[in-house]
C-alpha cells in the first residue's frame, strides 16, 4: 500500500511480479533475472543479498540525504532508518570460484527503506504530541474562540528568529517518491509518466475559511474579485458559530465550491469519541447540503486539526475530501511546533482523499510569523515556484476575516491576477482534484 500512495500520482498499473516491467522488492528474494528496484529492509533475504553482492550497507540513520526531484529541484530528507550505499563498480559474489561480475544495470538500490519511512512520517503526521496549550485551550467549557485574537497571537507567535520559508527541506515524503521514481526510471529506462490532471501543469486552488458572520459577509466581495477573473474556489462554512446567511451560501457555490468547517469550530474534534465525531461532522454536512441543494463533498477541520479517528468518522460521514493537514505549519496549534505531512501531492486514508493544505495559510504568516500582507505573497510566490516545479498542488488559504482582504481586496486581486496569468497553473476546486485522483 506504501508503494500505491507514493505512486499514486503518477500513470502507473501494478500487476503480478512476473507479468511487470519493473519489479519492486522488499523483503523478499530478489531475481536478479529481472529488472528490479529494492527497497532495502532488517529482513533476512535482503541481508543475504546485501552480503552476496558485497553491497555497503551500513547504519547511519540521521543523514542528510539529498534527493533530485526535477531539473532544478532537490528535496531533502533525513532517514530515521539505516539506509545502503549504491553498488559498487563490480559486484563479487561470495563462492569458491571469487568469480568478479559486472554489476547488473537494470538492478537499482534504494538508499533509503522508504516504506518505514513513509509509514513513520505518517504515525508522526496523524498521531503527533499535543502540547500542553492546546490541551489548556480546547478543554475549557468555553470555546477558545471567545479568547480575544491578541491573546491567542501571542501565544502563536514564532519567537525563533526568521524562519527558513523555502519548501525544499520540507517535504520529506515527496522526497521518498521522487527517490522511488528516480529508481524505476533507471531501473526500465523510462520516463514514468503523471496522472492527466499533474501532466503538463500544476494545479492551483483557492480556498477561504469562513469564521464569523463578518467573514460570511466579506466573502461576496472576494466571491466578486474571483468572479471577474472567472475563477472557482472553495469555502468552508460552520453551522453553529454565526448566523448562516442562506443566499450568500448559495453564491458562494455557484461557481463555486462550499465545504464543511465542522458546527461550532470550538477546536474539540480531536478529543471525541469516533461515534461523535460522526454525529458532528454529518450535522454540518446536512445543513449545508439542505442549503445549496447538492451535496457537500469536503470537509476542513478548525485550526487544521487531523486524526486517524477524525479521517475515519469523515468517510462513514459521506464526504469524500478532507483538506485538513498542512504540508508544512510553522507552528502548528496542535504541537506548538513546525508540523506538516511533508507532500503537495494528495494522498488516501479509508477510502477519503486528503489534499493536503500545501502553502502555509495567511493566519500561520501574518500572525505566527508577523509577515505583513504584502511579504505574504512573496512568501507564497516563492514556495509556489517549488510547487510549479514539482507539478503538485499549490492550495491558498485565505480567510475573509484576516487582512489580506479584510478592508481592501486590491492585494487579493493581484493573487488571483498572478495565478490566472500563470500559463502553467490550471485553477480548479478540491473536488474535481478529488475525482481526478480517483479515476
Amino acid at each position: 500500500m506504501v508503494i500505491r500512495e507514493l505512486l499514486s500520482p503518477l500513470n502507473v498499473t501494478f500487476t503480478a511480479p512476473e507479468n511487470a516491467e519493473v519489479s519492486i522488492v522488499y523483503n523478499e528474494k530478489i531475481a536478479e533475472s529481472k529488472s528490479s528496484v529494492v527497497i532495502p529492509s532488517d529482513s533476512l533475504s535482503f541481508k543475504s543479498w546485501a552480503k552476496k553482492s558485497r553491497l555497503d550497507y551500513v547504519m547511519k540513520p540521521g543523514n542528510l540525504i539529498f534527493v533530485a526531484a526535477t531539473e532544478h529541484t532537490a528535496l531533502s530528507i533525513t532517514p530515521k532508518t539505516r539506509y545502503c550505499f549504491d553498488m559498487p563498480e563490480t559486484s563479487t559474489f561470495d563462492d569458491d570460484t571469487s568469480t568478479n561480475m559486472e554489476p547488473k544495470e537494470d538492478i537499482v538500490v534504494l538508499k533509503v527503506d522508504v516504506v518505514q519511512e513513509f509509514n513513520s512520517l505518517m504515525d508522526e503526521t496523524l498521531t503527533p504530541k499535543q502540547s500542553k496549550l492546546h490541551k489548556l485551550f480546547t478543554e475549557l467549557p468555553i470555546p477558545y474562540g471567545l479568547a480575544p485574537q491578541r491573546v491567542r497571537d501571542f501565544f502563536m507567535k514564532c519567537d525563533k528568529g526568521p524562519q527558513n520559508l523555502s519548501l525544499c527541506d520540507k517535504l520529506p515524503m515527496d522526497a521518498l517518491r521522487f527517490m522511488l521514481v528516480n529508481a524505476i526510471e533507471e531501473a526500465s529506462d523510462k520516463v514514468m509518466e503523471k496522472k492527466p490532471v499533474f501532466s503538463e501543469n500544476y494545479v492551483c486552488i483557492l480556498t477561504h475559511d469562513i469564521e464569523s458572520s463578518q467573514g460570511l459577509q466579506r466573502a461576496s466581495v472576494i466571491k466578486k474579485v474571483e468572479e471577474k477573473y472567472d475563477v472557482r474556489s472553495a469555502w468552508y462554512v460552520s453551522s453553529k458559530r454565526y448566523k448562516l446567511d442562506d443566499d450568500v451560501i448559495r453564491e458562494l457555490a455557484n461557481q463555486g465550491e462550499v465545504g464543511s468547517h465542522d458546527t461550532k469550530h470550538d477546536g474539540k474534534l480531536a478529543h471525541l469519541s469516533k461515534d461523535k465525531l460522526v454525529q458532528r461532522v454529518s450535522d454540518v454536512r446536512q445543513t449545508l447540503g439542505k442549503i445549496i441543494q447538492q451535496p457537500v463533498e469536503g470537509f476542513r477541520a478548525p485550526i487544521l486539526q487531523h486524526s486517524p479517528t477524525l479521517m475515519q468518522a469523515l468517510s462513514e460521514a459521506g464526504y469524500k475530501y478532507d483538506t485538513s493537514i498542512p504540508s508544512w505549519d510553522p507552528k502548528h496549534p496542535y504541537t506548538m511546533k513546525p508540523h506538516g505531512v511533508g507532500t503537495v501531492f494528495p494522498l488516501t486514508f479509508d477510502g477519503l482523499t486528503e489534499i493536503p493544505l500545501t502553502l502555509p495559510q495567511d493566519h500561520q504568516l501574518l500572525h505566527v510569523l508577523g509577515l505583513s500582507p504584502d511579504q505574504v505573497l512573496k512568501t507564497w510566490a516563492i514556495m509556489a515556484s517549488v510547487i510549479r516545479d514539482l507539478g503538485g498542488v499549490c492550495m491558498f488559504l485565505v480567510h475573509p476575516d484576516y487582512e489580506i482582504v479584510k478592508g481592501n481586496t486590491e492585494l487579493y486581486e493581484e493573487l488571483v491576477n498572478a495565478i490566472t496569468y500563470d500559463p502553467q497553473a490550471t485553477i480548479t476546486v478540491p473536488s474535481r482534484v478529488c475525482t481526478l485522483m480517483n479515476e
